[in-house]
């Protein structure tokens, strides 16, 4: 269930290497210290739904294109591997001002489970499923929280003293697909224990307007686990 595009990517990504406002979801993911990876080019999924203010307990977790199960682009990995989630920050962190009701560029969620559903619901998932330790849990687990700005990433823009300073600090991504930007990262490390074969990851951007008012973004993939 849950696919994103496969892509090989030559440059190896080490744990410390780290205009119009678009929206973000994520763009690659990668075992970290390797060369295999998946990139997403397009695949929006926001919720409420469109026209719709309040989640409903029938929003499911996945877009449509990501629900079933697809293990030929699924990226292999072991027990206890970490993983390196990257996205494009579109202008939410480096352009402030042009979004007045949001307080801040929110938080990211992490979940991990052994027993994904295609029905599967985000109120059903989303600060319900317990923190996982790390021995593993039967079922779901949060895996971390991360805010969505990392304190690096940038879109290239020539209006942006947030964007000049951190392009000066940290330089451009290392992979072709960043351009000018540096994506913004989140690392996890799966359990130890894990008691599939596979293992579907939802990564879950919640950013809240300052009266509270929900929109979500997720993106969904499969792992098989070694």
């Amino acid at each position: 269930m849950h696919y994103l595009q496969l892509s090989i990517l030559g440059a190896l990504y080490g744990l410390d290497h780290l205009g119009v406002l678009g929206h973000s979801w994520v763009e690659q993911v990668q075992r970290a210290y390797s060369n295999g990876s998946h990139y997403d080019a397009d695949d929006t999924y926001m919720l409420p739904q469109k026209g719709e203010s309040v989640l409903s307990d029938a929003d499911l977790i996945c877009s449509e294109g990501q629900r079933e199960q697809d293990l030929q682009t699924a990226l292999f990995l072991s027990a206890g591997d970490s993983i390196i989630f990257k996205y494009n920050e579109n202008g939410h962190i480096t352009k402030p001002w042009a979004d007045p009701t949001k307080p801040n560029p929110g938080k990211v969620y992490i979940y991990g489970t052994d027993s994904p559903r295609s029905d599967e619901t985000l109120l059903h998932v989303h600060k319900k499923w317990p923190q996982d330790s790390r021995k593993g849990v039967k079922g779901g687990s949060l895996l971390g929280v991360f805010d969505f700005d990392d304190g690096r990433c940038y879109q290239y823009s020539t209006d942006s003293e947030i964007e000049a300073k951190r392009e000066s600090l940290y330089g451009h991504g290392d992979q072709p697909e960043e351009g000018l930007n540096l994506w913004c990262s989140s690392l996890v490390t799966l359990p130890l224990v894990m008691f599939e074969s596979t293992y579907t990851i939802y990564w879950v951007w919640d950013w809240p307007d300052k009266l509270g008012n929900p929109q979500i973004y997720t993106s969904c993939l499969d792992l098989q686990i070694a």
